[in-house]
C-alpha cells in the first residue's frame, strides 16, 4: 500500500471531515507521503487549528476551508 501513497508527493488531496476523527486521521497520513491537502469542515476554528498544525508537521500545504457541505447551497 505504501507505494501507492508515495504517488501523492506533491499532489492536493481534498479531505471532508478533516477537523477530526477519521478525516482529520487521513489528512495526516496523506501529508506524511507528501501529498498537500485542502481540508474541508464545518467547524471553521478546528479546521482551522488542524491544518496549521499538519502542514507544520509534515512540511505540506494545508489549506483550511470551513464549508457544510450537508447544506444544498454549499
Amino acid at each position: 500500500m505504501s507505494r501507492h501513497l508515495e504517488r501523492l508527493r506533491g499532489q492536493l488531496a481534498v479531505v471532508t471531515g478533516a477537523s477530526s476523527g477519521i478525516g482529520l486521521a487521513f489528512s495526516r497520513l496523506i501529508a506524511a507521503y507528501g501529498g498537500d491537502l485542502l481540508m474541508i469542515s464545518d467547524r471553521a476554528d478546528e479546521v482551522t487549528a488542524a491544518a496549521a498544525t499538519t502542514a507544520s508537521d509534515f512540511g505540506v500545504e494545508a489549506t483550511p476551508l470551513w464549508l457544510d457541505l450537508s447544506r444544498h447551497d454549499a
